[in-house]
């Protein structure tokens, strides 16, 4: 999700929009359509994964491997980076998220 989160930003930034901040509106119409009476539940904890990897430098450093070989390749992303991008994903999306319901 932090991979996604930096390459919609990188978008934002070059085109200007904030598609980072219409996040959390479309994630809770899906949590509602897919999910019903249990999305305010979901939509509580879908920071929670995000969180625990803020705490671990070396899972974060991991993350970062992966998606540096993946959904990143050929993107210059350093740790700082990463980490900026998903205290961003934290703030701008998860926590409006957690109290949309």
């Amino acid at each position: 999700m932090i991979a996604l989160a930096h390459l919609a930003f990188m978008r934002q930034v070059r085109l200007g929009n904030e598609e980072l901040f219409d996040w959390p509106d479309r994630m809770t119409t899906a949590l509602r359509v897919k999910f019903g009476d249990a999305a305010p539940d979901l939509a509580a904890r879908a920071g929670g994964g995000i969180q625990a990897l803020l705490r671990s430098r070396t899972d974060l450093v991991q993350a970062l491997a992966i998606t540096q070989r993946s959904l990143l390749a050929g993107q210059a992303v350093d740790l700082d980076g990463f980490l900026a991008t998903a205290r961003r994903l934290e703030s701008w999306v998860l926590k409006p998220l957690a109290t949309a319901f």
